[in-house]
């Protein structure tokens, strides 16, 4: 796997940020999962505080609504704890911007976000997503 040194070095310094949420947006296959997966490599936290959720497996088809995927991340975190959430593809649940915005409100998730559809044009994620977003 090639290493996107350009796109890391831009988004390192967010990696502790809670109250931004770090979006990759683009088009399909244009490497953004991979990305993903390389700065969960680099983040040196303990396993079991990182939360990577592919919304294109089956694993996770049960989570459709923005209540869904919120009470899921809630049920398997702790509020005592630091945790990194890397929700790919997350345009596919419906209403995704409110469990994003719920979650970032709890301050103790780190989010970062991948998503190639027109829910994720970033004038209107600024919008909905309270403008605590950092695009890439």
């Amino acid at each position: 796997m090639i290493k996107r040194e350009i796109y890391l070095e831009k988004i390192r310094p967010f990696y502790e940020q809670n109250t931004l949420i770090k979006i990759i947006y683009g088009l399909r296959r244009s490497g953004k999962s991979v990305i993903l997966e390389q700065i969960q490599e680099e983040i040196k936290a303990k396993k079991k505080n990182k939360i990577y959720i592919n919304f294109e497996s089956l694993e996770y088809d049960f989570i459709k609504t923005a209540k869904d995927l919120d009470k899921y991340i809630k049920s398997i975190t702790n509020k005592n704890e630091q945790y990194y959430l890397f929700l790919d593809e997350v345009g596919i649940i419906t209403d995704f911007e409110k469990a994003i915005n719920s979650l970032r409100v709890e301050k103790n998730y780190s989010i970062f976000i991948t998503g190639s559809n027109s829910k994720m044009l970033f004038s209107e994620l600024s919008t909905v997503l309270s403008r605590k977003i950092c695009k890439f």
